[in-house]
């Protein structure tokens, strides 16, 4: 592995040892390149090297690490966002059996044994007093009470405008506004790291999505220069987005930890109750919507104001041929920390410009596969995926008691559609039976890797529109665990059937594009069952009549 070999001499290189050579390589600014005939690797559905390891219990993830003389440690962080430690009274932890430490931080504390349990039951005696840094009032009403009202008064920040802009929302128009609620990754593997601080250095063991930048972070929260620092990568239960720069706190914990204890191996465990209560969330975000139409029913103007916790966000732009567009952003400051989340914002964009056409679709009275079609006249690649997903999904012939929704969305330079088959019960519980996806990411390098990739996709987005939401109250997370934090279990999966389209365009994403399009599609699916819009995320349970009321929301 990471080695360049030449089967027929047998010799094999490191890259490095081929540095300096590759360095007086002059590549030609425009090579040839090999024909789609002449692959032999491209486009097949080679088997992984890693999966052997991960079947059989041998591959090692951060949690798998173990050093010679390592400790364990838990820790509790401030339960308020941007909180402190006031105070702790240490008796509790310090006499326990296989207790090394109780190390004190400006925000947490934290205790050091030699088993995980120990130093966790250790902690769990421990009464620490926190500070909540003023925002113990802050709660998830107000929070979405202060990005609504950001979208009434602004200040707003031009993204994008196309022909009069919203100059052309004369006459009658029609409004929608949606919402989505903070998220977090829940990986598997909660998040973990092994560290050693001594003489020669820092050495850390632990599963990142960027290596390079864990160790260029490591070596600044330890003091040190980027030399003194070894990071090994290990494999990773699950990242999302959390496993990047930006939402490195238990890196930051682990480095700090072991400069409390030189020369011993720590490794530090984020409880499962920590790791939901101090993640770095996809962001509550609030999008509101006015179009107008002509007297054919076609829409003629599309108005979007969106909040950001940055800038303008260019998956809010659509694929659709509509003149008229104007797009603006308003930024939302919070003390909640906020990260990548998986297709991050394709997957809140994606649900608004999609539940949004659908309902455009209702009000001209068309089809909404077809009303999506008759606006991407001008994109073929869009139609295809379109077309093919109708025939695939069965659009025009639903099982009986069935109901269909749609969806397309390109993120990543994939296009990715989908169709949510649905119904729901005199009870009022919603059955997801099938989602049928067509994706065009270009040319599938490995088309059993990218199923997959999109399988995954499908069901993580799943769970967050059915269940996903991290609430707030008193200035910190409510939610702490599966039981509060819900997954889509196997006996709730659908059938999932995916479709690979080839095409002329450049080569797109795997990991993400399969998000986007599930909340749209199963909330417009939801609509064609019931007759209820659901604007807002997740997917109330139980509260879904079958052949609901026309134009009701929720």
């Amino acid at each position: 592995m990471s080695r360049v070999h030449h089967d027929p001499s047998g010799r094999s290189f490191s890259y490095g040892e081929l540095v300096k050579e590759a360095a007086g390589f002059d590549p030609p600014l425009d090579p040839q390149l090999k024909p789609k005939s002449a692959y032999t690797l491209v486009g097949r559905s080679l088997p992984r090297a890693d999966i052997p390891d991960k079947i059989n219990g041998t591959a090692i993830y951060g949690i798998d690490v173990v050093v010679p003389q390592m400790c364990y440690a838990a820790i509790s962080i401030c339960p308020a966002f941007g909180g402190r430690l006031k105070s702790v009274d240490t008796t509790a932890a310090k006499g326990r059996r296989g207790v090394r430490r109780v190390i004190v931080l400006d925000d947490a504390v934290a205790v050091v044994a030699d088993q995980f349990w120990r130093a966790r039951d250790a902690l769990s005696a421990l009464v620490p007093v926190w500070e909540d840094d003023g925002h113990g009032d802050l709660n998830s009403v107000t929070l979405s009470a202060q990005r609504r009202s950001a979208l009434d008064s602004g200040p707003f920040e031009d993204d994008l405008s196309t022909g009069d802009g919203a100059r052309a929302l004369r006459g009658k128009s029609f409004v929608a506004t949606y919402e989505v609620p903070y998220l977090a990754h829940a990986t598997m593997e909660p998040m973990n790291a092994t560290a050693i601080y001594g003489q020669d250095g820092l050495e850390v063991w632990s599963g990142v999505q960027d290596g390079l930048g864990a160790r260029a972070f490591c070596a600044k929260a330890a003091g040190l220069s980027l030399d003194q620092v070894k990071f090994h990568v290990t494999k990773l239960g699950g990242g999302f987005g959390r496993r990047l720069p930006g939402a490195f706190n238990y890196l930051s914990y682990a480095v700090k930890i072991a400069k409390e204890m030189p020369g011993v191996p720590v490794k530090l465990i984020f409880t499962r109750e920590e790791d939901i209560r101090h993640d770095y969330y996809r962001p509550n975000v609030v999008s509101r919507f006015r179009a107008a139409f002509d007297d054919d029913g076609r829409p003629t103007a599309w108005l979007n104001r969106y909040t950001t916790e940055d800038g303008p966000n260019p998956q809010a732009h659509i694929p659709y041929q509509i003149v008229n567009q104007s797009y603006k952003s308003v930024k939302v400051n919070t003390p909640v920390p906020v990260g990548s989340w998986r297709s991050v914002e394709s997957s809140w964009h994606g649900f608004f410009v999609e539940s949004f056409i659908d309902e455009l679709a209702q009000q001209a009275k068309v089809d909404p596969l077809r009303f999506r079609l008759n606006l991407l006249e001008h994109n073929p690649r869009y139609a295809a995926v379109l077309k093919r997903l109708a025939a695939e999904a069965g659009w025009d012939h639903p099982m009986p008691g069935h109901h269909l929704g749609v969806a397309v969305v390109e993120s990543f330079g994939t296009v990715v559609g989908e169709v949510a088959e649905v119904s729901v019960g005199a009870d009022g519980q919603l059955h997801v039976h099938r989602i049928t996806a067509v994706a065009d990411a270009g040319t599938a390098v490995n088309p059993d890797g990218l199923r997959a990739q999109l399988q995954g996709a499908i069901v993580f987005g799943l769970s967050a529109a059915l269940y996903g939401a991290i609430t707030v109250e008193h200035g910190g997370v409510v939610q702490a665990n599966f039981p509060d934090y819900e997954m889509v279990r196997l006996k709730d999966c659908p059938r999932i059937d995916v479709v690979l389209l080839d095409s002329d365009a450049p080569y797109g994403g795997a990991g993400e594009p399969g998000v986007p399009p599930l909340a749209p599609a199963l909330t417009n699916a939801i609509f064609a069952a019931t007759g209820m819009r659901i604007r807002s995320l997740p997917i109330p349970s139980g509260l879904l009549r079958p052949n609901g009321t026309s134009g009701a929301a929720l």
